[in-house]
């Protein structure tokens, strides 16, 4: 985990220096002749990558559960989305044409002939250039500025008229034109199908690694005190100022009824082979191995193995779920977007909003 923890920190820190690069090279003094999203956005994307970063770090170092490991992972990446659709949205325009700039800095102009026509639906108008439409998020300010000055460019250089309005939907061959940016519910689905597997890959190389006799660290103890807190075992022993819990305690109790007992009515001592967890100062040991005085053992370092595998196996089940249902719903959606007229209304809006079919 610490790996995982140290690239995605570079990345998230590489991603952030180029943030305020980029940020700095073309600050706008103005809103006019520019479209862009606030700074805040960039700003909360940057924040969450660092709020998330800081279970990471402390499950990283710690040994703390791999599937929370992973889904704070996932939810630091979609905050930095937040920083990438901030420097992907930007839009310079003058009296001849637009810029358009994307998240590496590289620019396209087109002038204002490039215009092919205008889609007007639930009080939003996209303008299309070549036949594609210019992308503009609702936040952006000077968005509708911008619109409106493109459209009176466009009027001037032919003649008067107005730019074509599009009836209907200038959408890819997917969805036979019936459904208006489509592109945005497949990236939707595949982001989310993308994001489950990353959760599979992310549990099965964290979760999946076998636990060696040699990272264990072994002490005799003399066991003082057995509690259920926050809904996991805590030991108390006469020889450690921390406290230790079992690996697997649930299934264990489950293969050993007795365990408790055995551990707290003997008075004996118990070699415990553990691995220190925990911050500094709220240190625990987390148990592989129990063995009595006498070398029986109570819990095996294979049987602890085993659990850790049984808890990835269904964290990798619950996230290929996920996956499956978000690739199903993509299916059923595009049926739905390419035959329209086959389904209710109360279906279609189970997947697309009012406005977004025809």
């Amino acid at each position: 985990m610490k790996v995982v923890f140290f690239v995605s920190a570079a990345a998230c820190i590489a991603l952030t220096s180029y943030y305020f690069y980029m940020n700095g090279k073309e600050r706008y003094q103005t809103r006019n002749g520019h479209v862009f999203l606030p700074g805040f956005i960039g700003v909360i994307g940057i924040v969450g990558m660092l709020v998330f970063h800081i279970p990471l770090l402390a499950i990283a170092f710690s040994g703390g559960p791999v599937a929370v490991f992973a889904v704070m992972c996932c939810f630091a990446w979609l905050s930095s989305s937040l920083t990438i659709a901030r420097l992907n949205c930007r839009i310079d325009y003058d009296d001849t044409g637009f810029t358009r700039t994307n998240f590496f800095g590289i620019k396209k102009r087109l002038s204002y002939d490039d215009l092919t026509g205008q889609y007007q639906a639930n009080g939003e108008t996209v303008l299309y250039a070549k036949d594609h439409p210019v992308k503009i998020d609702r936040l952006a300010y000077g968005k509708y500025d911008f619109i409106s000055f493109a459209k009176k460019q466009w009027r001037i250089a032919n003649g008067g008229d107005s730019l074509p309005k599009i009836k209907n939907y200038p959408s890819d061959a997917l969805f036979r034109k019936n459904v208006k940016e489509s592109g945005s519910f497949i990236v939707l689905y595949s982001l989310m199908m993308a994001l489950s597997l990353a959760m599979v890959v992310i549990i099965s190389i964290l979760g999946f690694k076998q636990t060696q006799s040699e990272d264990l660290t072994y002490a005799d103890v003399t066991v003082k005190n057995v509690e259920t807190v926050k809904k996991e075992i805590r030991i108390t022993t006469q020889e450690t100022d921390y406290y230790f819990v079992l690996c697997g305690h649930k299934a264990l109790l489950k293969d050993d009824p007795e365990m408790i007992e055995k551990l707290t009515d003997s008075g004996e001592k118990f070699r415990f082979g553990y691995i220190l967890s925990g911050a500094s100062g709220k240190e625990y040991g987390y148990v592989y191995t129990v063995s009595q005085s006498d070398g029986t053992e109570l819990l095996s370092l294979e049987t602890a193995n085993r659990y850790g595998r049984n808890n990835t196996l269904l964290g990798v089940a619950l996230f290929s779920g996920f996956f499956v249902l978000y690739l199903f719903s993509m299916i059923i959606t595009i049926r739905i977007g390419r035959h329209p007229e086959r389904y209710s209304k109360r279906i279609k809006r189970l997947f697309f909003k009012d406005g977004y079919i025809e």
